[in-house]
């Protein structure tokens, strides 16, 4: 997934994919309403995010926010839909590698 963060949030693909990215790649436990400037890891208590990048996710937040009034939509409910979508992707079983070897081999 290659999510742009710096680019501004313009439809309801570009929500989906900068959820997809806080869920995925940034492996964050976001939610709407909170500022990311604020946001901690948990086991040392440090800030997740730089001011400069909090910011730019409070920006991107705030678009998200303004897309989905623009089209009716509700911005927690996508969030926690792409957030289930995004758990059950990442449970999909793996090719098993060893297996595709022993194909090859047998040919």
């Amino acid at each position: 997934m290659k999510f742009n963060p710096t680019k501004p949030l313009t439809d309801l693909r570009d929500i989906v994919n900068f959820f997809e990215y806080l869920h995925m790649e940034l492996k964050c436990n976001y939610h709407p309403d909170d500022d990311f400037t604020t946001y901690i890891h948990y086991d040392n208590k440090q800030a997740s995010f730089s001011k400069g990048e909090g910011e730019m996710l409070n920006k991107r937040m705030a678009e998200a926010f303004e897309v989905c009034q623009r089209l009716d939509k509700d911005i927690y409910e996508l969030g926690m839909e792409t957030n289930i979508l995004c758990d059950n992707k990442s449970k999909e079983p793996k090719p098993n590698v060893s297996s595709k070897k022993k194909q090859r081999a047998r040919r």
